[in-house]
């Protein structure tokens, strides 16, 4: 039996798979982290499409979209108070883990658009498979989370003394296990670490 195959090729794939079936210009998937919406994963389509600060614009419609009873929004028109200048169509489905909201996948086109209810369908399957790869992946992080955690307890078990005895200052065993605790963390964040 083959092992599972990658689910960042899969996010890929069915990203693309949505440019394509749409003709629009992003497809993005969005992630609930603690309370707040972060683009988890996009693709642009062809060489026209803008750098992601369309992604950053989208964000409060996909608040919009977890707000919905329904789980889904569609707008075929938007306007610049509402997407910024560039973005003039929006569909947007959320996705779930166990019935609870984790996220949103989102199609966003710089012209108007206007969605069928079999479009919006066609999203909502490709955001129940999305959702499930995305449990799987909340699952592995938590899972390096709590790794990670642990491996820090048992440094600060096996080796107590962090800090110089002389200078009362973190040394190099503690720099070691505060990078391997903080680094995947900010990268996932996108945000800087400094020293």
């Amino acid at each position: 039996r083959n092992q599972d195959p990658d689910p960042f090729t899969l996010f890929d794939a069915s990203l693309e798979l949505l440019v394509r079936q749409f003709m629009v210009d992003h497809a993005v998937i969005t992630r609930l982290y603690q309370g707040k919406l972060d683009s988890f994963w996009w693709v642009q389509a062809g060489t026209g499409a803008q750098e992601p600060v369309e992604l950053h614009q989208s964000l409060h419609l996909c608040e919009r979209v977890l707000a919905e009873p329904e789980g889904c929004l569609a707008l075929g028109t938007v306007f610049p108070s509402e997407g910024g200048p560039w973005l003039r169509a929006f569909a947007g489905v959320v996705l779930r883990e166990r019935e609870r909201p984790v996220g949103t996948l989102a199609v966003l086109h710089s012209h108007p658009f206007a969605f069928s209810k079999e479009d919006l369908d066609f999203m909502r399957s490709v955001g129940g498979l999305l959702g499930r790869a995305l449990e799987l992946e909340n699952l592995k992080y938590e899972l390096q989370v709590a790794q990670d955690s642990l491996a820090l307890s048992t440094a600060v078990v096996q080796d107590s003394a962090l800090e110089s005895t002389a200078t009362g200052l973190p040394n190099a065993r503690f720099l070691e296990v505060w990078v391997k605790g903080h680094v995947p963390h900010a990268r996932r964040q996108k945000e800087s670490l400094g020293l």
